[in-house]
């Protein structure tokens, strides 16, 4: 454990705090030192404290060092206590007996800094700081061969680093009664040697955490009053710093009379808020594992690591002292320890804006501070990467494979049979992953996964139904605003879950804390001013900690207690109302309207989330204008509506902002107009992939420098995605029309081959789709003959047939689009005819086809017969007469997989997105995992199934019989659910022909399952209404 341990540092106020006593001596008649006894000496050492550094407090298993440092005329114990008293000793006393302290130990460092002593002293900043890392390198028990990097956390109290304008007036005082000082000297107002010091320590800044403390009351001097170090002076503005102000002088700011003091409880609260991050990231390092055993894991779940950087972001956010509530409350206490009156499952619900994804990461710190075993997800609505069922329980699974070497054990054992879960559907993976390996472990130890923002999941339904399965020592917490379809999968929960909702009262507190927090930049004048202002922000919040934060943005913006009056009687309770207000400016002022067009344009309707110099890129070309620092523009742009998270991502800043953007009325200059905002993006993604940086980017391979070229990510978000927006755009505009002619016949080959160095085919054949649909709806707006008709239908051909065709040659060489491919497809083909000629020093011989035939692939099956055939979006399925069924890639035909019904098949059929495949025999209806050949369910059935089809986002499938039935099946538990027979309902007509009970020909539902089509030999058509059973017939 001794590779986890961080140290914490002190800069103390004292540098300068003595400055008082020698004002006081400079106006006394005489500038000579009275007579010292030796009594006096020996206590003032005692009181002062010892040189060096000196153990406070050890505990057992010390995981962090805490050193306090004093300041230029302080002493190492001296600075820390109000008074002699032992018990005002607080780094000893308080934090060695306060339980949060538990893994810490605490030093004090005292050096010879003392101003007032007489004669001369050759020391500076930089002797004394040597020394300070000199004792911690010697230290037998804190000692590292890299000091540099265990520095975790520095805390600095009123420390000028910037000098003091008081440091001058000491200066002057030194030379005419002690002597020179050159400590002293370096604290001039923006000395050399401070510059030095600020210049050196930038450039390590971000990889520590830094609080920053400064006094704001006036010290006492003999003839006035001033404030020792200012808060400019004080802080650093640095993007790691938590600036916090100090209800005291400059003595004071580091001496409490006793433990409710509220800035002693401030800086208490800083040091465990580190101690809660530093236990954190050592119970992550705790379950390392060998880079072998991590990579094969990664390629197992797709993931490398938790979502910390989503977790970090929610701890900045909270408030030091908040979210305390949910732990006080009994239904979290009974969930926790497992009570006997506890449901393993707690759901927490709220409005919009309430807090409930901080109040996770306030949960999921508390699990890991008391080392429970914890996993947790953040859902994010919009994220192609954070809405999927799929995506959380490959999280989950990677988490407790990494803290459970058990758990990895058996994942690595059928990672080597199994293909990567990317490819695998939501409840693949929990049969694989979690039933199949997880849960088999019979430990009885509790776990605990935190799950925050269900309701922005795309298959919350389906999730649901997955977690009704789990083990009894599984806690789970989650977290959802109030929607009605979640209030319903609760209820299928029953006795396993229990709700609590988050009201206003139980978050009344926090709020509190929160506005407490960033008092200091509020314009009042007093603590009467302050709190009237934090009442009526509380009073109008209606428990929206999103409301809040939102308003205190805007109070920063003011200077007056008249201008914040102001703000308060202006911004509304409700959230749009508040939205609308925070885009006026913006909306208002034609120089950033553009740019907040642009931005949200891409945030709001881009198929991923685009990174920061992405974005930039994306700006340029859209209204040319280069944006700087995204990370602080885009707030101020975009009326704090948006903002670039931890990923470096865009996002708008909540689900109830995007909704309100993507209706937006109010500003019509800015407002979402949803084809042009398409047609602009679409042109932009031609523009890239027509122009040269996509030249210049394939280039680079061969110098091993891709992504040094600017604008190198956009090219992949246009390779991938741009015949998306060229589907959605307004189907009219010529110059969308004609750029992605340019397109295709200038750089259509860099195209293709930027997909296959990605190892991704899959966007040629889905291009062809688009194209296809964006045709039928250009071509009313062209002439009956226009050739670009013929021209694009046939670039809709060759790309349906390219990936077929060439897809595994393009997997083993993607340069190989230039050379060989263009020279092997037919003569006729628009590849061969625009880019074929262009190939010098090959010539083939022998190909007798001019045109492409009806033929994607051929196939030997040997002797066997061809019984069914089902296509998929991914894949295509084939069963032989054997009752085989072999599954291909549809965009290549590469085989996939093969399975084995058992007997000879009626019929095949996909599930939406291909998660599965239902294949039926005389005796059997069994659905399959495509992906990995592996059989999910078998339902046994007393006929032949003429039809199936997959219903309600996968959870049910329905079967037509031979025997005239239809058939529902719930799909989580095999049970049937309804069943009716078709030809009950011809009978009731009199004197209608009926077939009585002949065996169906053809049966045939319509896609939206509304009708169903029976055919007899010898009878006409049967539809049937299948919501009402009435039957017509087609004569």
């Amino acid at each position: 454990m001794d590779r986890f341990r961080r140290r914490s540092s002190f800069e103390p106020p004292s540098r300068l705090g003595r400055m008082s006593g020698a004002l006081r001596r400079l106006s006394s008649p005489s500038n000579k030192p009275r007579s010292i006894t030796e009594e006096d000496v020996d206590s003032t050492k005692e009181f002062k404290g010892p040189l060096g550094l000196n153990l406070l407090h050890a505990v057992p298993e010390p995981l962090i060092d805490f050193i306090f440092v004093h300041g230029l005329g302080g002493g190492s114990k001296k600075t820390w206590s109000l008074s002699i008293s032992p018990e005002h000793y607080w780094p000893k006393e308080w934090l060695g007996h306060d339980p949060e302290f538990r893994s810490a130990r605490i030093h004090s460092f005292g050096y010879k800094a003392e101003w007032d002593e007489l004669g001369g002293s050759v020391l500076n900043i930089h002797d004394f700081a040597r020394s300070l890392l000199s004792e911690i390198r010697c230290n037998p028990d804190i000692r590292r061969s890299t000091v540099s990097g265990r520095i975790h956390t520095l805390y600095f109290l009123a420390t000028p680093h910037r000098g003091s304008d008081l440091a001058d007036i000491l200066v002057n005082i030194l030379r005419v009664s002690y002597g020179a000082r050159p400590f002293v000297t370096e604290l001039r107002h923006n000395s050399e040697m401070i510059a030095s010091i600020n210049d050196s320590f930038r450039h390590f800044a971000n990889d520590l955490q830094l609080w920053s403390f400064y006094e704001t009351i006036p010290s006492n001097f003999v003839f006035t009053k001033a404030i020792v170090v200012h808060k400019l002076s004080a802080t650093l503005d640095y993007a790691t710093e938590k600036p916090s102000p100090m209800n005291a002088d400059h003595r004071g700011i580091c001496k409490f009379d006793q433990q409710t003091d509220p800035n002693y409880q401030t800086l208490r609260n800083a040091f465990t808020a580190t101690i809660d991050n530093i236990l954190t990231q050592a119970s992550r390092a705790t379950s390392a594992i060998s880079n072998d055993d991590h990579r094969r894991l990664t390629e197992l779940t797709c993931v490398s690591e938790p979502p910390v950087k989503e977790l970090s972001a929610l701890e900045e956010t909270r408030a030091p002292g908040s979210c305390g509530w949910l732990t006080s409350k009994k239904v979290y206490r009974n969930w926790q320890t497992g009570h006997h009156e506890s449901r393993p499952i707690l759901f927490l619900t709220g409005n919009a804006g309430s807090g409930k994804s901080v109040l996770s990461a306030y949960v999921i710190h508390e699990l890991q501070k008391r080392e429970k075993g914890c996993s947790y997800f953040f859902f994010k609505h919009g994220g192609a990467t954070r809405s999927t069922v799929a995506t959380c329980l490959q999280a989950l699974a990677y988490q407790m494979a990494r803290s459970d070497h058990r758990i990895l054990r058996r994942f690595l054992q059928v990672q080597e049979d199994m293909s990567s879960a990317s490819q695998l559907d939501e409840k693949t993976i929990w049969r694989k992953l979690f039933i199949g390996c997880i849960f088999k472990e019979t430990d009885s130890t509790p776990v605990f996964w935190v799950i925050d923002g269900l309701d922005e999941c795309e298959r919350f339904s389906v999730f649901l139904t997955l977690i009704a399965q789990v083990p009894s020592h599984l806690k789970i917490l989650i977290t959802s605003r109030n929607v009605r379809d979640i209030e319903k999968g609760l209820a299928k929960l029953g006795h396993l879950a229990e709700q609590h909702q988050i009201d206003e009262k139980d978050t009344l507190g926090d709020l509190g804390i929160f506005v407490d927090s960033k008092m200091d930049s509020f314009p009042t004048g007093d603590d009467e001013g302050r709190q009237k202002l934090k009442n009526k922000i509380l009073q109008k919040a209606c428990g929206s900690f999103l409301w809040v934060a939102l308003v205190v943005k805007e109070l920063d913006q003011v200077y007056s207690e008249e201008g914040a009056e102001e703000v308060l009687n202006e911004v509304p309770s409700d959230m749009n109302k508040v939205y609308a207000r925070m885009l006026g400016s913006s909306a208002n002022n034609p120089r950033t309207a553009a740019l907040a067009s642009s931005i949200f344009m891409w945030t709001l309707l881009a198929l991923r989330p685009l990174r920061a110099d992405e974005l930039q890129f994306a700006i340029k070309l859209d209204i040319n204008q280069t944006v700087h620092n995204l990370h602080t523009s885009i707030p101020a742009i975009c009326g704090q509506l948006a903002h670039v998270n931890q990923r470096d991502e865009v996002e708008i800043i909540h689900q109830t902002a995007k909704a309100y953007l993507l209706r937006l009325e109010e500003y019509p200059n800015i407002a979402v107009n949803r084809p042009q905002f398409h047609d602009r993006i679409a042109l932009m993604c031609l523009n890239v992939l027509s122009g040269p940086i996509i030249k210049e980017l394939q280039s680079s391979f061969a110098k091993g420098s891709p992504g040094s070229i600017t604008g190198s990510g956009l090219v992949d978000y246009a390779c991938e995605y741009f015949s998306h927006h060229l589907l959605k755009c307004s189907s009219e505009n010529s110059a969308t029309w004609d750029l992605l002619f340019e397109f295709l016949e200038n750089n259509a080959l860099l195209w293709i081959e930027r997909l296959a160095r990605r190892k991704d085919l899959r966007p040629i054949s889905r291009t062809a789709k688009n194209l296809q649909a964006y045709l039928r709806c250009r071509i009313k707006y062209l002439p009956p003959f226009c050739s670009q008709i013929a021209n694009l239908e046939s670039w809709i051909n060759d790309l349906t047939r390219l990936g077929v065709k060439f897809g595994a040659n393009l997997s083993i060489s993607p340069s190989s689009i230039h050379t060989l491919i263009p020279a092997m497809c037919p003569t006729e083909s628009v590849i061969s005819q625009v880019y074929g000629t262009r190939i010098r020093g090959l010539v083939i011989r022998g190909l007798n086809y001019r045109t492409w035939d009806d033929c994607l692939a051929r196939i030997d099956y040997n002797t066997q017969q061809i019984v069914a055939v089902a296509q998929g979006d991914r894949y295509s399925a084939v069963a032989a007469s054997d009752g085989t069924i072999f599954v291909y890639y549809q965009d290549s035909m590469q085989p996939k997989s093969t399975i084995l019904h058992g007997e000879r098949l009626k019929t095949l059929t996909f599930s939406a997105e291909d998660r599965y495949l239902a294949s039926s025999g005389r005796k059997s209806v069994n659905i399959w995992d495509p992906a990995e050949g592996n059989l999910i369910r078998a339902i046994n059935t007393e006929h032949v199934v003429s039809k199936l089809m997959f219903m309600d986002n996968s959870c049910a499938l329905v079967a037509a019989t031979q025997n005239n039935d239809i058939i529902n099946w719930d799909f989580q538990t095999g049970t049937e659910t309804e069943r009716w027979q078709w030809i009950d309902s011809i009978r009731t007509v009199p004197d209608h022909h009926m077939p009585s009970q002949r065996q169906p020909q053809v049966v045939v539902f319509s896609p939206d399952y509304a009708t169903l089509a029976v055919a007899y030999r010898g009878f006409p058509i049967f539809l049937f209404d299948m919501a009402t059973k009435i039957h017509w017939v087609l004569q």
